[in-house]
């Protein structure tokens, strides 16, 4: 037999005993994932719990959650937060109504949250902007600073801090859900030593009605006469400074509080879905 002859058959020979034993050739097969039971905890981000449901995946396989799969009425059909066990950390946050992610490496609780829906409400007034947690934060600490010495000559029924005050204690009740707690202001009047996340307190009689800079918000007590109307203007400010929006982002022309707020002041059912929307879908972790 001709020599080259022999030696194509010594590598067609060479060759499939290659392919059938891979690892002789440096070349080895994915392992296959390890089995591993994810377990769900589905809650809507006003209401609170929903249900639960386990799913069998391999480690490393892509996991997808549909909005349209968990059943659950009254919530928003685009938007979808996976979170780990007990909301700590966001795993994704998906707004084409599924959340995409790889199945971890052993048996892990997740929590799901959905977000709520009412008459009137739109988050893509938030999502336009981008709306997220102003310094990467869940607790505030607020101090009292006025801007432009005022209020110098206060003759109302009321403190100045009143306002103040029944402003921060609604937001903190809007995030204290009882099953979770998004997150908290700490209040801080004057006199205090100006340390914390950013100020609040009244500008001076000219301007706007409100201002937030991100480290300060003042409201402008002289174009502002009832209490009602400080805690309105208070709390579109606080919720604007918070979630990083601006008046024009939320209804396109005038100010957030014809959309956040009542005619007696507090945050409405709408501004309360849209600020517990923002905290509960944030990268920021809950701790």
């Amino acid at each position: 037999m001709p020599f080259r002859r022999i030696a194509g058959l010594v590598f067609i020979a060479s060759l499939c005993l290659c392919l059938t034993t891979c690892e002789k050739c440096g070349i080895t097969e994915p392992d296959p994932g390890m089995p591993v039971m994810l377990s769900f905890d589905v809650y809507s981000h006003i209401q609170g719990y929903e249900k639960s449901f386990s799913r069998e995946a391999e480690s490393g396989e892509n996991i997808n959650i549909t909005i349209s799969e968990l059943e659950v009425d009254g919530v928003d059909e685009h938007r979808i937060a996976v979170r780990s066990s007990g909301f700590r950390d966001l795993v994704v946050f998906g707004q084409t109504g599924e959340a995409a992610f790889t199945a971890p490496d052993e048996d892990t609780l997740f929590t799901i949250v959905l977000f709520n829906t009412i008459p009137g409400l739109d988050y893509e007034m938030m999502d336009r902007q981008n709306a997220r947690l102003y310094n990467g934060l869940r607790h505030y600490v607020v101090f009292r600073k006025d801007f432009g010495g005022h209020p110098k000559d206060w003759r109302r029924g009321f403190t100045q801090e009143k306002p103040w005050r029944f402003s921060f204690e609604q937001m903190n009740r809007v995030l204290d859900r009882g099953w979770v707690r998004w997150g908290a202001f700490q209040r801080k009047p004057a006199p205090n030593d100006a340390q914390g996340d950013f100020s609040y307190g009244y500008s001076g009689c000219y301007g706007t009605m409100g201002w937030h800079t991100g480290t300060s918000i003042t409201v402008n007590a002289c174009l502002l006469p009832e209490f009602r109307n400080l805690t309105a203007i208070s709390v579109a400010e606080i919720f604007e400074n918070v979630t990083s929006v601006d008046n024009k982002g939320i209804d396109g022309g005038g100010g957030s509080y014809d959309v956040v707020t009542d005619e007696d002041g507090r945050l409405n059912a709408i501004g309360e879905h849209l600020f517990v929307y923002v905290f509960a879908k944030d990268a920021t972790p809950l701790d």
